[in-house]
């Protein structure tokens, strides 16, 4: 540990009766936690640096003539610097004593913090008059000039001179002038600590290529990232600069380790938190959706949406397949939505495992259902109507035993391109933060991966589009349903605008996978 000292104190000389007093002292090693000691007792101290503090001697400490002991303490270690005298010598009895400035050295102020500090004269006869004669003060301060007293909050940073002159009350009135200077530094800016906001990442499958990005916040970016404890499943790295874990797992299982984000602030920040990823063994993949059979639709009439099958007064709707153009494999469908109703939809739906299976699973002791857990959306779809299009909707669902649960997707172009997902327990849309943009007349990718937790709850894990990836990361609670009800379902809707405008789709190559 490292002793404070003390090499300068000014003034070290101070008359009787003076106002309040601002000392200035220099050494060395002045630590942030530092007080000025005045006769072994602490006064109010601001630290410049670690060679600079200010002092405040209130004037009832300087009322009578003594001679004072002077040090600063380290108040963490409780180490004392050496002492130096500071004498507070009788005033000056004499009218016919020159007039004297005695202050030579001012606080440094901070923006928008309050500042004081009392001017000091001797000699000649008291009271003295005030005034700044030359340049000016820090916007935001002030001299009264009854008291010599500078005051107020500085409001910008700069160094600054100031010539101010003292006035004595004799009936031939003695001036005494000085030039100070006074600094005021930048208010201090309060970084947020850095968090580590990923605890779980969307699971992996063996032999599927992997990306997943470590979220982070406050402290200062850029921040790197490494494994700290543990490690990542094989086949998988983490980038250090990016917080990017990427690669294709080839063993599966539950991992757990800790990753830690060091920030750019200097001294720099860090923080660790654990993380889970599952990587799951090969899945089941219904492959090119689009053109399958089983497909049922049903429109939803606003406000309330129900669904009304097989019309729907105010809502139109339809399903083409073997479209060739569009199509990316020469064998598309075709959704259509209009009507009269302004913001009513069209819902189609494909009953994938369950009694009603378009994939021949009609899983009649429901061992497929109570065993999925991991499901993955990946379609493309193409939009030559997108600027009337409220919004397109990808969506999962799954039922067993009274409980229900849908991972809503649903990418809202009209008011704010925005993804948002759906709240089981209190259905409505809850916006993500991230963007989607999906292009016209051009084909979109969307991959949306979602995982069915513990005790069935509902986590939306990724939202991917044309590349992008989106860690959504948000687990809501499942909703009841009928206790006959079970099987997994995958739906694509289309969502009209304020004038039911006319509007169709395209979707491709869309395929299903659960694990």
């Amino acid at each position: 540990m490292v002793t404070p000292s003390i090499a300068q104190v000014l003034p070290q000389t101070i008359a009787a009766g003076s106002q309040t007093t601002t000392l200035k002292v220099t050494g060395s090693n002045f630590p942030a936690q530092i007080a000025i000691l005045w006769n072994g007792a602490a006064i109010a101290t601001t630290v410049v640096d670690a060679n600079t503090l200010y002092g405040t001697i209130g004037s009832s400490s300087l009322t009578t003539p003594a001679t004072v002991q002077l040090q600063v303490q380290n108040t963490q270690t409780m180490q004392e610097s050496q002492a130096v005298p500071v004498t507070i010598a009788p005033a000056s009895t004499d009218p016919s004593a020159p007039l004297a400035i005695t202050s030579t050295a001012l606080p440094q102020g901070v923006v928008s913090t309050a500042y004081t500090v009392t001017l000091a004269a001797a000699g000649g006869t008291s009271p003295y008059t005030w005034s700044v004669t030359t340049g000016q003060l820090p916007a935001g301060l002030s001299l009264a000039a009854k008291t010599g007293i500078i005051s107020g909050t500085p409001t910008a940073a700069g160094n600054y001179t100031v010539g101010v002159t003292a006035t004595d009350s004799s009936s031939t009135p003695q001036s005494a002038k000085a030039t100070l200077a006074l600094s005021v530094a930048a208010a201090p800016t309060t970084v947020a600590p850095l968090t580590i906001n990923s605890s779980s990442i969307p699971t992996g499958t063996i032999g599927t290529a992997y990306s997943s990005h470590l979220q982070a916040s406050g402290g200062t970016t850029p921040y790197t990232w490494s494994i700290t404890v543990g490690s990542l499943p094989a086949g998988l790295s983490l980038a250090a600069n990016t917080g990017v874990i990427s690669g294709t797992p080839t063993v599966s299982g539950s991992y757990s380790f800790g990753v830690t984000a060091t920030d750019s602030s200097s001294p720099t920040q860090s923080a660790s938190a654990p993380v889970d990823l599952n990587v799951n063994g090969s899945g089941t993949t219904f492959s090119n959706l689009q053109r399958g059979a089983g497909w049922k639709s049903s429109g939803q009439l606003a406000p309330n949406y129900s669904d009304c099958i097989p019309s729907c007064p105010g809502v139109t709707w339809s399903m083409l397949q073997g479209i060739t153009s569009p199509s990316l494999s020469g064998d598309a469908a075709e959704f259509n939505v209009g009507g009269l109703t302004p913001y009513s939809d069209a819902l189609f739906f494909n009953q994938l495992i369950g009694s009603f299976s378009t994939q021949g699973l009609p899983d009649n002791d429901h061992t497929i259902v109570s065993s999925a857990r991991n499901f993955t959306y990946d379609a493309y779809f193409y939009l030559p109507d997108a600027p009337d299009t409220q919004a397109m909707e990808f969506d999962i669902n799954w039922f067993l035993n009274s409980v229900g649960i849908t991972w809503g997707t649903e990418c809202r172009i009209r008011g704010g391109h925005e993804w948002d997902v759906w709240d089981n327990v209190a259905g409505h849309w809850n916006p993500t933060g991230f963007a989607c943009n999906p292009l016209q007349n051009a084909w979109n990718h969307v991959t949306v991966t979602a995982q069915r937790g513990p005790n069935n709850t509902v986590i939306y894990e990724s939202i991917t589009l044309n590349g992008v990836v989106n860690n959504i990361n948000k687990t809501y609670a499942p909703f009841t349903v009928p206790s006959n009800w079970f099987g997994i379902t995958v739906n694509y809707q289309m969502d009209g605008d304020e004038n039911q405008t006319a509007i169709k789709s395209y979707l491709d190559n869309f395929s299903f996978t659960y694990q």
